[in-house]
């Protein structure tokens, strides 16, 4: 890999394109097109040898536009019954810290380092971020 190109391995606003390798380190996010692609040239040209090898078609670039984020989430509550229901008839695993939906939405800036301090964030209806999300601003 060039030097000059610093991959993530996560994406985030500020690391928006990517490239995927099936048979090497996956998805690989830059901040413009011109590191990507590249990196894409870089990862392309190690698949040269005596012939055409057929993995090189799985090698795919882009920019990322939406993200699988956490929706809609309630903590586990106090009161649970002997076989794992609350009040509103809600099953829960003694395993389940809270319970959640997820959705594909459009990537956004994550939240800012003080806004989660405060309890807030920047994302309109966020119940929270995931973990990677925070590994991002912290």
């Amino acid at each position: 890999m060039p030097s000059s190109i610093k991959p993530q391995l996560q994406p985030s606003a500020k690391h928006p394109y990517f490239v995927f390798d099936s048979l090497g380190d996956g998805f690989m996010y830059f901040s413009s097109e011109s590191a990507r692609n590249d990196h894409a040239e870089f990862v392309i040209s190690g698949y040269m040898n005596d012939g055409w090898d057929e993995e090189v078609t799985n090698v795919v670039a882009g920019e990322l536009t939406h993200t699988t984020l956490m929706t809609n989430k309630v903590e586990r509550p106090d009161i649970i019954d002997e076989d794992g229901y609350d009040q509103d008839e809600y099953y829960w695993d003694p395993c389940w810290a809270y319970r959640c939906d997820y959705e594909l939405l459009p990537f956004e800036e994550p939240p800012t380092m003080q806004n989660v301090d405060e309890g807030m964030c920047d994302i309109p209806d966020c119940v929270g971020c995931p973990p990677s999300a925070l590994d991002q601003i912290a």
